[in-house]
């Protein structure tokens, strides 16, 4: 009542005034002539809620106030990085038809000209001509649709700060042309920023949402028809360019199994050269691609013999884990199978992997993927499965800590196989989608389309789990 009489009144005063001029003593009259007398008191007493009361209000109106603030100015922040996204794009949507047009992959080429395999330039007159056939116009071309961005800006919206805000991305780019042209005059303060095109200082393995000199160097040097992006990864995700498989020695462990001769199958179709590792007694393997039985090179070894692979391992570029055993039976012995097969067989290989990851084009170039389960998130027909699959789930997270190369986890649901002839996914289309999800750079993979709760809760069980391990790390 009292709340909807002020707002009908105004309320642009202080609420407060409304009743303390009635408590507190005017500033010209002597102390003892000041004090309230008893009706002053009783008064008092009798609006005490209606003050409690306002500056309730007044506090709401604060909170109200503030949020409608808030609102503004995150409209404001997204679209100045909507801006710079916007730019980044055309820069990576440029660069991408650099190589497919002719007339551009000609002034582009100089670009790749330039460089040795750390990125060092080979001699700065090339770098500088460099810069007038690739940077530059890459610049300008960023530039005018940063200013399209604008004009569209202004001809939908007429808010004056969200205008102001789009035009970030001209900002942004005309940054970014002023030190393609000092570049190109061979400035040093223009040289000094492109740390993509200079050798490394240490050895890091290529970045995950944002472009370091590790994803770079894959373009140049790996493959120059993927890993188009400059500052973020985003177009290459969503192209499936950022990761190539195209010449890599991918060696498959658990090759004779169901879903192994069909990671087998799609890693070739991506171009890989594959190593199948099998405990079985087969000497050589073969699959069907393309409708024609292809030989693949194979190699036999046992668990607990991981030793003899550490020279072999030193040559492959990806090592896909795909091993283990499933036994239904809860006894010791299963017990022992299981943690010797799933967990420390993996773990052994893994470390001697890494161990191989020796100089930054190592960490550029090798990566290890690991193959667990949905029951790392679910529960699973087999206890003893479902804790193996457990524990090297958080195995493998521990170790991505500080691993000098890109781990991936492969997280499968229930697959038709030897191990489960009961299961609902088709091998097949489970590794077609292992090779898929990697090639857009996902690193945590989940294939679990009949448990679709799995996409929800295992990416954040796998956050909170590494977010611990760090954490004991630090303190350690």
């Amino acid at each position: 009542m009292i709340a909807a009489e002020l707002r009908g009144s105004g309320t642009g005063q202080n609420l407060h005034s409304l009743f303390l001029p009635q408590l507190v003593p005017r500033s010209n009259t002597v102390f003892k002539n000041s004090m309230p007398s008893s009706k002053q008191w009783k008064f008092s007493a009798e609006n005490a809620h209606h003050i409690r009361t306002m500056s309730t209000f007044n506090l709401f109106i604060t909170s109200e106030t503030l949020l409608k603030g808030v609102s503004p100015l995150l409209w404001v922040t997204a679209w100045a990085f909507g801006s710079f996204l916007w730019v980044e794009c055309v820069r990576d949507l440029f660069h991408i038809l650099a190589h497919q047009w002719l007339w551009l992959t000609r002034h582009h080429g100089w670009h790749h000209r330039v460089f040795n395999r750390d990125m060092s330039m080979k001699n700065m007159e090339l770098y500088r001509r460099s810069q007038w056939h690739h940077d530059v116009p890459e610049a300008i071309v960023m530039l005018l649709f940063a200013i399209t961005y604008v004009v569209i800006t202004v001809l939908t919206n007429s808010d004056l700060s969200i205008r102001i805000s789009s035009c970030y991305g001209v900002l942004y780019t005309l940054r970014a042309l002023i030190l393609a042209v000092g570049r190109g005059l061979g400035l040093s303060w223009g040289i000094a920023v492109d740390v993509n095109h200079q050798a490394p200082e240490s050895m890091s393995p290529p970045s995950k949402w944002s472009v370091n000199w590790s994803y770079h160097q894959r373009h140049h040097f790996e493959n120059a028809n993927a890993y188009y992006s400059g500052v973020f990864t985003v177009v290459d995700r969503l192209s499936g360019t950022a990761l190539s498989l195209k010449g890599k020695k991918v060696a498959v462990t658990g090759a004779s199994g169901t879903l192994g001769q069909e990671l087998l199958k799609q890693l070739t179709l991506a171009g890989a050269y594959v190593v199948a590792l099998t405990s079985s007694s087969m000497k050589t393997m073969y699959i069907e691609v393309n409708g024609q039985h292809q030989a693949v090179d194979t190699v036999s070894w046992s668990v607990g013999q991981e030793n003899a692979l550490v020279d072999l391992l030193k040559s492959v570029d990806v090592l896909v884990l795909n091993h283990g055993v499933n036994i239904r039976q809860c006894t010791a012995t299963a017990a022992q199978q299981m943690l010797e097969v799933n967990i420390l067989s993996t773990y052994r290989l893994l470390e001697h992997f890494l161990a191989t990851v020796q100089t930054p084009f190592d960490a550029v170039r090798k990566e290890a993927w690991v193959v667990t389960s949905d029951a790392e998130v679910v529960s699973a027909k087999s206890p003893l499965y479902e804790m193996s699959k457990q524990m090297l789930g958080k195995l493998v997270t521990s170790m991505r800590i500080d691993a000098p190369c890109i781990l991936r986890k492969i997280v499968v649901g229930d697959f038709q196989s030897a191990m489960s002839p009961q299961g609902r996914l088709s091998a097949a289309w489970v590794a077609k989608q292992i090779v898929k999800a990697a090639q857009c750079d996902i690193r945590n993979i989940v294939v679990s389309p009949w448990r679709p709760w799995v996409y929800v809760l295992y990416p954040i069980h796998e956050w909170l789990t590494s977010q611990s391990y760090k954490s004991s790390c630090k303190k350690k």
